[in-house]
């Protein structure tokens, strides 16, 4: 029962019903959006980022990968993270 109120229902002994609306949302990624989009830019071009990639760029910093020893199944790609 319990696991029902929470997972289905959205509701907790403490809060009640959730009430995380859609203009809640919509709110923080419109305050985030300069960070979303260089995230996503990042994506596209390097189609991964490890977790310290990812707080570098938010952070301010470029990042670069360079294709090193390329093998029979592929490259294998190194990270460089600089100062923009």
């Amino acid at each position: 029962m319990a696991r029902n109120m929470v997972t289905k229902w959205g509701l907790t002994d403490e809060v009640g019903t959730v009430n995380y609306s859609a203009d809640e949302a919509r709110s923080i990624l419109k305050k985030n959006k300069k960070q979303l989009e260089k995230l996503a830019k990042a994506l596209l071009e390097f189609e991964t980022l490890t977790g310290s990639e990812i707080k570098d760029l938010l952070a301010g910093k470029k990042i670069k990968k360079k294709v090193t020893n390329l093998t029979k199944n592929g490259s294998s790609v190194v990270p460089n993270v600089t100062d923009e």
